[in-house]
């Protein structure tokens, strides 16, 4: 016997009876963070939790006297789906095909009443749009006094 083995035989106990650690924890009243940490040997436990955690998972403490199964250590992250459970691509829509894209820039000519005004191109100042041929003030403040 060995008093390392509780985490692995807890965490075995626990996934044979098809459990998460928030079940477990709401079986045996304890909180999901402290079964994760008995899992990780983070916590030893009290005999009161060893109690409980027996009575949740139907078994004897004896069960935590076994030495736990070889387990291949686990990898960093959330471990990747099987094939069978990946998800399939959704069904394509029907939809209008594309347009097809030219090659080169994209340009566009403006329509006629939006082209530009030559700047002054020999017409007088009063046919101009304001903001070309009328400076914006700028504001000056006045000394305080």
């Amino acid at each position: 016997m060995n008093a390392d083995w509780f985490a692995g035989r807890l965490r075995e106990l626990r996934e044979e009876a098809g459990l998460t650690q928030q079940q477990l924890g709401e079986r045996a009243g304890l909180s999901q963070p402290g079964i994760a940490d008995l899992e990780q040997q983070r916590r030893k436990p009290a005999w009161e939790t060893v109690v409980a955690l027996c009575q949740a998972l139907g078994v004897t403490p004896d069960a935590f006297v076994q030495e736990p199964a070889e387990r291949s250590p686990a990898g960093r992250g959330r471990p990747r789906k099987s094939p069978a459970e990946s998800v399939q691509p959704a069904p394509k829509r029907d939809r209008p095909p594309k347009r097809p894209t030219l090659p080169g820039p994209v340009v566009s000519t403006p329509a006629p009443e939006q082209q530009a005004v030559p700047s002054s191109g020999g017409r007088p100042a009063d046919e101009l749009p304001p903001a070309q041929h009328k400076p914006k003030q700028r504001r000056t403040r006045r000394p305080r006094g």
